[in-house]
């Protein structure tokens, strides 16, 4: 039956791969309320929907931590474009439309941003090195995400 649906098991990987991407624009990325201009507040916010898509479907979030854990560099070209795609629509959603005026005056929000920015990277490849090697069927991420949140 796997073959009447896909003419390969790369087929079917590039599908699950696709459909893991548009679960997370849909389920996740499209209730970042945007109207939320408190940055903190919006971070708050969206950890919490993280999480909640997590708890409610580890199966996908398992899925793409095997592919986020696996060597980059064979990652096909058009992985790589939609795997940008999706942080670069991340981003947009978490920074774009934020209220400057709640920072103080003495504080550079683009360098404010990219500390964030880079302390979130810096945590995902600290786990990722971590966990490299390790079955992720094996890996209880539930610790990860709940010392996450008390970030």
């Amino acid at each position: 039956m796997l073959f009447y649906y896909f003419k390969s098991k790369k087929g079917m990987y590039d599908y699950l791969v696709d459909y893991s991407m548009e679960f997370i624009k849909n389920e996740y990325y499209a209730y970042i309320d945007e109207s939320e201009r408190d940055f903190i507040e919006r971070y708050r916010k969206t950890s919490e929907q993280k999480l909640h898509c997590y708890l409610s479907h580890p199966y996908i979030f398992a899925f793409l931590g095997t592919l986020f854990l696996s060597d980059e560099k064979e990652w096909s070209p058009s992985l790589r474009e939609k795997y940008e795609e999706l942080i670069r629509l991340g981003y947009s959603k978490m920074y774009d439309n934020v209220d400057m005026t709640l920072f103080r005056d003495d504080v550079d929000v683009d360098k404010v941003f990219k500390l964030i920015t880079w302390a979130v990277e810096g945590y995902g490849s600290d786990i990722k090195q971590r966990l490299h090697g390790k079955a992720i069927s094996e890996i209880n991420m539930e610790p990860f995400w709940m010392n996450f949140m008390t970030i």
